[in-house]
């Protein structure tokens, strides 16, 4: 399967939508993890018509996890000077 075999407009709107509803995330990190469940979902052998929406259920995934994983994220305090 080649890239040019899997419409543009199908992963533009897969990421757009992302973007949108993840804005609490940077807009590249949502690109990446929309590249990557894409190249996922091509090397698992998916049809080209099938491979965005299941991309796009891949990336949503990675994307929740990586929000909860944000939220219980402990900061550290900033080093002391030892006296």
């Amino acid at each position: 399967m080649t890239l040019s075999a899997i419409p543009d407009t199908d992963w533009r709107d897969v990421a757009d939508r992302l973007a949108a509803e993840y804005a609490d995330v940077p807009s590249g990190s949502v690109l990446r993890c929309v590249a990557r469940a894409v190249h996922r979902a091509r090397l698992d052998g998916l049809p080209p018509e099938l491979v965005a929406g299941a991309g796009e259920a891949i990336a949503r995934q990675l994307l929740e996890l990586r929000r909860r994983s944000q939220a219980t994220r402990v900061v550290p305090a900033p080093r002391r000077p030892v006296a």
